[in-house]
């Protein structure tokens, strides 16, 4: 096989290529934001934990949607998964509060 050959081969992938980096980009952005929220959701369970001597079960909730989600991005962003999550697509909600 030539080289030309070689690259007309590989074109199509290459050009669905690009359209992954920007929401890549994207991505990357929300997640550092998520995780974010995530530890200030963390700081917050402690110290209703430290008051009420409890979790509070909605920030609980809160936590564990938080990390789903940043769980679906990360796996997004290494190409574990071609699913790419909300807000651009899989905007059915999902029942985590079981899993």
């Amino acid at each position: 096989m030539t080289q030309a050959q070689d690259q007309s081969a590989s074109t199509p992938q290459n050009d669905a290529i690009w359209p992954r980096l920007a929401y890549m980009a994207g991505y990357a952005l929300i997640s550092y934001v998520v995780f974010w929220l995530t530890m200030a959701t963390a700081a917050l369970q402690f110290v209703v934990t430290v008051v009420r001597g409890a979790p509070h079960p909605d920030l609980v909730d809160l936590s564990k949607r938080l990390s789903v989600y940043l769980g679906q991005l990360l796996s997004f962003l290494t190409f574990q998964s071609d699913d790419r999550p909300f807000p651009f697509e899989g905007t059915e909600a999902k029942d985590v509060t079981n899993s």
